[in-house]
C-alpha cells in the first residue's frame, strides 16, 4: 500500500515531505532544522531563539519586518516560529492556494537574513522583556527550573531563551555563523501537509534551491544528574507554589516503548486521568495538575505539574508521589485504561484533522528519525498496548533513582525532600 506521504531529497541536501489530505481548504509549511539549545554553549546559550527573532526582520526579495509581515497577511495566512531544544521551526498556514508565497518568504529570510546591527539592537530588548515574562509567571518558568536539575551541566538544563547578558552581547557575526552551521539544507527539512492540489513541484524545487552547504555539528549526548531523587526550590513569594516532577523514561528512539509511554502519561495525567481525580477533584490541593511525556532523540521524561495552594504543597506533593507508587504497583483495571486510551485516541484523531499538527507529526519524525509512521500507524500501535505494558513501564521508570523535583513558592526545602521517594 502506498503510505500517505511522500519523501524527495533534493540536489541540494535538502529533505522535501509531503503530506496531502482531503476535505481542507489549508495546507501548512513548515521548514525545521536541526538546532536549538542543546547544541548550545553556555557563551552561545539563547542564539538559536534570539535567531529566530531576527529571521522576520526580513532579507533579500522581503527586506524587512513589514516587507515579511505583509506577504503573509496579503494572502491571509498565520505564521510563527519556535526553537526548543533540537528543532527550530517556521510555519505558516495558509489557503492552499498560496503554498509557493509561503515557501517563497521563508525561503528567502532563511537564506539571506539580514542581521542588521540597528534591528539587532532592538530587538534585545524584546527578548529580554520576554525573559521577564516568563520569569514572572511561575506556572511557566518551574519547566527552567526542573530542566536545571534534571539535566545538570548540561545543555538540556538550559533555559532556551537564555540568559540577559548573552542576549546583550550577540554581535551579527555570531548568527551568520549560527546560520551556517545550523540552517543548511541537510539537516532541515520542508514538510507541507493539508491540500496539495495546486502544488506545483517543479516551482517548489526552484523556490527552495539557494538552500546550501553541509554541516557535521552533533549536540552533546544526553546526561542526567545524580542517580538520587534530587530538588530545586527557588524560593519565591507568591500566592501559589507551583510544583514540577520528572521521572527518565523512553527517548524517542525507542519506538517500542513510545506508545506505552504516551499512554502511561494518559493515565496519570489526562483530564480523566488519576492526578487530576486525586489530586484536585477528591482533595482539592490543586487548580491545574497534568502529566505529559517529553522525548528527545536520546532522551525522555515524563513530566508532572501543579499549581497548589502554599500551605498544601507537602500533601500535594505525597499525593502526586502516592499515586505514582500506585500505578507502579499493578493497580490498573482494563475498565479504567479503555477509556483512557479510548480518549487518547479520539483526541489525535481530531488533532490530525488540522494541517499544522499533521505538518509537526511528520516533519518532527522525519528530522529527528529520518523516518515516519503515519497517523495511522501511531493509532493502530496505541489500540494494541494493554494494561499490564503500561504497569510494566510504570515500575521500570517509577524508582527514586529515576526522580527529580522543582518547586517554586515559599517552600520548606527539607519538608518537601522528605516526601520525595516511592520507598
Amino acid at each position: 500500500m502506498k503510505p500517505p506521504y511522500e519523501v524527495r531529497t533534493l540536489p541540494n541536501g535538502l529533505t522535501v515531505l509531503t503530506v496531502p489530505r482531503e476535505g481542507t481548504e489549508a495546507a501548512t509549511v513548515n521548514f525545521l532544522f536541526r538546532g536549538g539549545s542543546r547544541y548550545e554553549s553556555p557563551e552561545t546559550n539563547g542564539l538559536a531563539h534570539f535567531n529566530e527573532h531576527m529571521v522576520f526582520k526580513g532579507g533579500q526579495r522581503y527586506p524587512d519586518y513589514r516587507a515579511v509581515r505583509k506577504a503573509f497577511d496579503q494572502i491571509g495566512a498565520v505564521n510563527n516560529a519556535y526553537t526548543g531544544e533540537e528543532i527550530t521551526g517556521f510555519w505558516a498556514k495558509t489557503p492552499a492556494a498560496h503554498i509557493l508565497d509561503v515557501v517563497d518568504v521563508w525561503s528567502d529570510v532563511l537564506t539571506s537574513a539580514k542581521y542588521d546591527a540597528a534591528e539587532l539592537d532592538k530587538e534585545r530588548g524584546v527578548i529580554i522583556e520576554e525573559i521577564n515574562m516568563y520569569e514572572d509567571d511561575p506556572a511557566s518558568d518551574i519547566s527552567h527550573v526542573l530542566e536545571a536539575v534534571t539535566f545538570p551541566g548540561h545543555p538540556l538544563g538550559r533555559p532556551t531563551l537564555g540568559p540577559k547578558e548573552n542576549i546583550r552581547r550577540f554581535t551579527p557575526e555570531d548568527f551568520r555563523s549560527y546560520n551556517r552551521r545550523h540552517q543548511t539544507p541537510d539537516r532541515g527539512v520542508l514538510v507541507i501537509a493539508g491540500n496539495l492540489d495546486l502544488l506545483d513541484h517543479a516551482a517548489l524545487d526552484a523556490k527552495v534551491a539557494a538552500f546550501a552547504g553541509s554541516s557535521d555539528v552533533t549536540p552533546e549526548p544526553a546526561r542526567f544528574g545524580p542517580d538520587e531523587p534530587r530538588l530545586k526550590l527557588k524560593k519565591k513569594k507568591t500566592e501559589q507554589s507551583h510544583l514540577a516532577f520528572a521521572l527518565r523514561g523512553p527517548s524517542l528512539r525507542d519506538q517500542a516503548k513510545h506508545a506505552t509511554f504516551s499512554l502511561l502519561a494518559q493515565v496519570l495525567g489526562s483530564p480523566s486521568g488519576r492526578l487530576f481525580d486525586e489530586v484536585r477533584e477528591k482533595r482539592g490541593l490543586a487548580y491545574y495538575v497534568y502529566a505529559v511525556p517529553d522525548q528527545l532523540t536520546d532522551a525522555g521524561v515524563l513530566v508532572i505539574c501543579a499549581g497548589v495552594r502554599n500551605d498544601q504543597a507537602v500533601e500535594a506533593t505525597k499525593a502526586i508521589i502516592g499515586e505514582l507508587k500506585r500505578l507502579s504497583g499493578g493497580d490498573l483495571p482494563e475498565s479504567e485504561f479503555s477509556v483512557i486510551r479510548e480518549s487518547l485516541l479520539g483526541k489525535l484523531a481530531l488533532r490530525w484533522e488540522d494541517s499544522q499538527a499533521l505538518a509537526e507529526h511528520y516533519g518532527r519524525q522525519q528530522l529527528l528519525l529520518g523516518k515516519v509512521k503515519s497517523t495511522k500507524e501511531v493509532l493502530a500501535e496505541l489500540k494494541a498496548v494493554t494494561p499490564e505494558q503500561v504497569v510494566a513501564l510504570a515500575k521500570e521508570i517509577i524508582r527514586d533513582e529515576n526522580l527529580t523535583m522543582a518547586a517554586i513558592g515559599p517552600q520548606d526545602e527539607a519538608k518537601l525532600h522528605t516526601e520525595l521517594t516511592f520507598k
